[in-house]
């Protein structure tokens, strides 16, 4: 599969967590979620490991893509922001189109 970075903001941001975290209801308005908006903690969207988990079965489902090691390492490091989710989904996916068949 080959998205370029803007295809992967747009269903993480729309598809994953606006739809799929229902956001709208949490009293979100989505022009208000950026690249930088905080996934997890009040500061942010306010979600929490709860949601992580949910987030991380769609990103699988969304992208095709196998996560090994979710645990609290994984969660701090590639679901911080938008950004370092679409950062880890644009890497997982060029390692993906890498391997040999």
């Amino acid at each position: 599969m080959s998205m370029s970075r803007e295809e992967i903001f747009s269903k993480v941001r729309e598809d994953i967590l606006w739809t799929g975290m229902q956001l709208e209801d949490l009293g979100y308005k989505l022009d208000a979620i950026h690249g930088d908006t905080q996934i997890l903690g009040e500061e942010g969207l306010g979600l929490d490991s709860v949601d992580s988990l949910e987030i991380v079965v769609k990103i699988q489902k969304t992208f095709g893509i196998k996560i090994e090691n979710v645990d609290r390492a994984f969660f701090e490091k590639h679901l911080g922001t938008i950004n370092t989710i679409v950062d880890f989904v644009a890497d997982a996916i060029s390692v993906a189109c890498q391997d040999p068949v």
